[in-house]
């Protein structure tokens, strides 16, 4: 049962939300929304005027304070299970509004060899990355036909288009590899209905919580040696909501290239 709280937000087992000026903008749905990149995703789109909605896993900490400081609704939600995808998109029907646009940013982030990689984190890799984006772009299509059309930016990894070797984040890799296939098709298919499909493939990001261990071992891994702002990434994905023209592309954001790819 939720309550009103003294910080003029809501609170229940499944939502955090604040009841102040989150615009009057499309809806926009943010998985992952709640931290990390996903919380500069959802502040860049906030701040443009859109309507967003985020989600999380289990940090509800974390999802709070963010719930306050963009004054946003946070839900609860496990993305990989069918039921929780179902669940989600009824809140926010009822609570917030049919979901225009659908960021897919949520993902688990595997890293070491594949020989000592656990079974079960390498199949999160694919179960965050792939089946859950695909889940929620499905349960997304019925209200996106309705307003007509809608965005789907799917959050990859920049380098995609050189299938080659990783070190380090091999799976992360062949899971977002997957997911770019997927985009493109979606893309296809849902030209006809005004639905715009798209990727954002950011270089290996810089996360100012890592040690400076992880970092250095992280440079080593991107492309130019260098870890990506998660601001200028968050731009593109904006970018890519204000077009109207765009679908079926990949943009790599990396601190020295972007590159749109047909």
């Amino acid at each position: 049962m939720a309550y009103y709280a003294t910080i003029n937000c809501i609170y229940g087992s499944v939502r955090w939300g604040c009841m102040v000026d989150n615009g009057e903008g499309k809806v926009v749905l943010v998985t992952g929304g709640y931290r990390g990149l996903g919380h500069f995703i959802s502040r860049e789109l906030k701040n443009a005027g859109y309507y967003v909605v985020a989600t999380y896993r289990t940090d509800m900490i974390t999802a709070r304070r963010t719930a306050i400081e963009l004054q946003i609704p946070v839900y609860k939600a496990d993305l990989t299970q069918r039921d929780e995808v179902m669940e989600l998109f009824e809140r926010i029907g009822f609570n917030d509004g049919v979901v225009w646009a659908v960021v897919n940013n949520a993902s688990s982030f595997p890293t070491g060899q594949l020989r000592s990689m656990s079974l079960d984190d390498f199949d999160d890799a694919f179960r965050t990355s792939v089946f859950a984006s695909n889940m929620v772009i499905n349960r997304a299509l019925p209200g996106m036909m309705g307003l007509g059309g809608g965005k789907i930016v799917n959050i990859g990894m920049a380098g995609l288009m050189d299938i080659k070797a990783y070190r380090d984040v091999a799976a992360h890799a062949a899971a977002k590899t997957a997911l770019m296939l997927l985009t493109r098709s979606w893309a296809h298919e849902l030209l006809k209905d005004n639905i715009m499909v798209n990727m954002v493939g950011p270089g290996i990001l810089d996360d100012p919580q890592r040690d400076d261990i992880w970092r250095e071992r992280m440079r080593r891994v991107a492309l130019s040696g260098k870890l990506t702002p998660p601001e200028e990434v968050a731009y593109a994905v904006r970018y890519l909501m204000d077009m109207d023209d765009i679908t079926g592309r990949v943009i790599e954001v990396d601190p020295t290239f972007v590159v749109s790819s047909v």
